[in-house]
């Protein structure tokens, strides 16, 4: 058995756990103090994923959005003497 220290895993394996045993998505909201629509997605990416649905794709970030000549502005303004 896997086991994690990460606190969404945790809470999305509670979540799991409880649809199984036949609680309703609104009593598992309350249980784990969530929203009734986390709860549901977290339930069907489940019931659609498999176990791969407790562990979440980390997002990269928007990119960045200097354009190159201003990102060589800001070096050569860092680079440059007080």
């Amino acid at each position: 058995m896997k086991r994690s220290n990460d606190p969404t895993v945790v809470k999305r394996a509670m979540i799991v756990l409880h649809s199984f045993q036949g609680f309703s998505p609104p009593k598992i909201a309350q249980l784990v103090l969530w929203s009734e629509d986390g709860v549901r997605r977290v339930i069907k990416d489940h019931n659609r994923l498999g176990r791969d649905a407790l562990y979440p794709k980390k997002s990269t970030g928007p990119e960045p959005k200097f354009t190159p000549e201003i990102r060589k502005t800001f070096v050569t303004f860092a680079l440059s003497r007080p």
